[in-house]
């Protein structure tokens, strides 16, 4: 039993939380965690506000929709307040919330109109005398962020009706898989997790011909301006007679068991929707009985979210092990007692790092976790049952020393941030090894020089290297190219023999000419994806000149901002590196430099450049003319953009009567990243 204190911690935890996940949510799109871990700590949290109602806080996720908004956009407040669903999950759960509608209706009998809830961003949509007039995303439920010029670049939503009607509408702004995938297509280094928050990102650009390029659709689910027809299905049926675009993944349901049906269906078909959807809507169709049903401070009684679900088992923690990448990062993993998650047998689960184990999960040695498949496929902890945690267990702290060499673990600083104003540095979150020759960290590094995205010594799989370095043949980097030298001993070895010997010591021999990125690549620098890797083969004529790239170079060099610029000054500044890489090109190591590619994305297109930037305007003509622009000196009718910094002069005047796009630094990033406009 959970004493005063102790609930009163576990609330106030809970509630940072949720509101923190929430506030990203909303306002930047972000997901700082899923959608089914967040409904469970709610949940959580709901029960312990429900047992100690006197701690519940007045800023509560259960008492409040969304979060405050804190962009730039300007602020609308809704006519009509965006309320949040209640979530059903569970047949059970679905007969408990029929019996409180059919109690209410006290005898007149509901049809339920069934939808697929799609995973976008609420929007409210307004038309006045027909004509489209503001588009407010949902904000806090009361006051939203105002959209209206990118929302008008969605081609599916008409600026005029057939009729001068005045509507209110609720829709969800969303991205199609097919346009997901170009997106991804188009921008192959950025982390794009999934199509909400591609589009959440999309609709904050400043510049509505970048968001037109992104390919957003919307879907609308509810004329909420009364006077039109009686029903809902009629009113969704009226809207799409005046040719807008509807939800059209709907079904009119005449009971419960239908409306079951439907969600297994819905659930069943979901990957071959052409858009992401999460669930099922149901909603009361009548809206006279919806008005008797009426609503909570944040969700109407009317209406049920059906949230679909990875599957969910509960099993107790066995204890939690470490282990550590190439970079020195530990990352903690629970071991569980055998639990089946989908038929397959789960003895291990993901924590990501003791920040998770200590500040969000607070695990306690023999606590009962809940695991899921993340994504349906990697089980990790995604909650714990309080009700069942020993009264004397102790809470899991940061390990002190690293498992391998038993080193000291350290924070270090994020990569090029700098101390704040008032003189506080910002830190990584992973807790980290620094011992340049700890065993687990030298080994992860040589299973990753030879992985296939980098050196590519395919005959060298990571049970191999281990071997190699068991055996005393390997124990860097370098050493690799030293095996041909101990030919007759690996040979010798049980379990090798001439044939494989012979292959992975003629693939060492081809690796040492592969191409310069794929060595960078190997090195495995910080924040250097394969994207940064080929960028940077592209501007150094050769090896040595990587080795010697200045700050000012690296400066230079388009898309590497400052995290960038300082991981790789960082490593290639590094003694010990240094020294790697002379022992490397001493054996025999020459990689290929990389040709320029031909194809420039703005070739034809023109920029002038004005005002005080953030940095060298030297700097930007660089990047932009290795992009293909042509940089020019007065602004005309021919220039096709103006990059603006501040007290920008005569040129942003004439820009502005010439209708020229303005960009600021911000907006010209984003149109690199999103290529020309057509």
């Amino acid at each position: 039993m959970l004493t005063t204190q102790k609930a009163l911690e576990e609330i106030n935890r809970l509630t940072d939380l949720l509101l923190r996940a929430s506030e990203a949510y909303y306002n930047s799109g972000e997901v700082l965690m899923e959608d089914e871990e967040f409904d469970l700590m709610l949940g959580q949290l709901a029960s312990l506000e429900s047992q100690f109602p006197e701690l519940a806080r007045p800023d509560s996720p259960n008492k409040n929709v969304g979060t405050p908004t804190k962009s730039d956009f300007k602020k609308s407040k809704h006519q009509t307040p965006m309320l949040s669903l209640e979530n059903l999950s569970t047949p059970e759960e679905l007969a408990q919330w029929g019996e409180q509608v059919e109690k209410k209706l006290d005898g007149l009998v509901p049809l339920f109109c069934c939808e697929a809830k799609l995973d976008g961003l609420s929007m409210s949509v307004i038309f006045e005398k027909g004509r489209l007039v503001r588009a407010v995303t949902r904000g806090n439920g009361e006051v939203g962020d105002e959209v209206t010029e990118n929302v008008k670049t969605i081609k599916s939503l008409p600026h005029q009706l057939k009729e001068p009607l005045d509507l209110e509408l609720r829709g969800e702004v969303v991205m199609s898989w097919a346009e997901f995938e170009k997106n991804r297509a188009q921008f192959p280094d950025q982390v794009i997790k999934n199509p909400r928050n591609f589009a959440a990102g999309s609709l904050r650009l400043k510049d509505p011909a970048l968001v037109k390029k992104r390919g957003l659709d919307i879907l609308l689910y509810d004329l909420v301006t009364p006077g039109f027809k009686e029903e809902h299905q009629a009113n969704l049926i009226l809207l799409e007679g005046l040719d807008l675009p509807v939800n059209p993944f709907r079904e009119l349901c005449h009971n419960l068991d239908e409306v079951l049906a439907f969600c297994q269906k819905t659930e069943a078909l979901r990957d071959q929707m052409a858009f992401k959807i999460d669930g099922v809507v149901i909603k009361i169709n009548h809206l006279e009985q919806r008005a008797r049903l009426g609503r909570t401070q944040k969700s109407p009684v009317w209406a049920r979210a059906w949230k679909f679900r990875p599957q969910r088992k509960l099993t107790r923690l066995l204890g939690i092990e470490n282990s550590l990448g190439r970079t020195g990062v530990l990352t903690p993993v629970a071991l569980v007692e055998p639990v089946d998650i989908d038929g397959t047998e789960v003895r291990r689960a993901s924590l990501h790092n003791y920040k998770e184990v200590v500040d969000r999960l607070h695990l306690h040695e023999k606590d009962w976790v809940f695991l899921e498949k993340g994504g349906d496929i990697i089980p990790k902890v995604v909650s714990i049952d309080l009700t069942q945690r020993l009264p004397d267990a102790q809470a899991y702290a940061k390990p002190q020393a690293c498992p391998s060499c038993q080193g000291p673990l350290t924070h270090a600083q994020k990569s090029g941030s700098k101390p704040k104003e008032d003189g506080t540095i910002e830190y990584e979150i992973d807790q980290r090894c620094t011992n340049a020759r700890c065993p687990a960290q030298l080994l992860a590094k040589i299973e990753h020089f030879v992985s296939k995205k980098a050196m590519d010594v395919s005959s060298l799989g990571a049970k191999m290297v281990e071997l190699l370095m068991q055996k005393g043949f390997v124990a860097q980097i370098d050493d690799l190219f030293r095996l041909k030298a101990h030919r007759a001993e690996l040979e010798a070895i049980k379990g090798l023999g001439d044939i494989s010997v012979a292959k992975f010591l003629n693939a060492l021999e081809t690796a040492k000419t592969q191409p310069l990125d794929r060595l960078i690549i190997g090195l495995g620098i910080n924040n250097v994806g394969e994207r940064a890797a080929k960028t940077l083969a592209l501007f150094c004529k050769d090896l040595n000149h990587f080795k010697g790239l200045s700050l000012a170079e690296l400066e230079s060099i388009p898309e590497f901002g400052p995290v960038m610029v300082q991981s790789v000054l960082d490593w290639t500044k590094a003694p010990e590196n240094q020294d790697l890489l002379l022992r490397l090109t001493n054996l025999g190591v020459n990689p290929e430099p990389l040709a320029r590619p031909q194809n420039q994305p703005f070739k034809g297109k023109s920029v002038c450049i004005t005002g005080t930037l953030s940095k060298k305007r030297s700097d930007w003509k660089f990047q932009l003319e290795q992009l293909g622009f042509k940089t020019v000196e007065a602004v005309s009718a021919k220039t096709d953009y103006l990059l603006a910094g501040e007290e920008a002069g005569s040129k942003l005047k004439k820009a502005q009567q010439l209708n020229i796009p303005i960009l600021s630094e911000k907006d010209m990033n984003e149109l690199i990243e999103s290529g020309p406009t057509l």
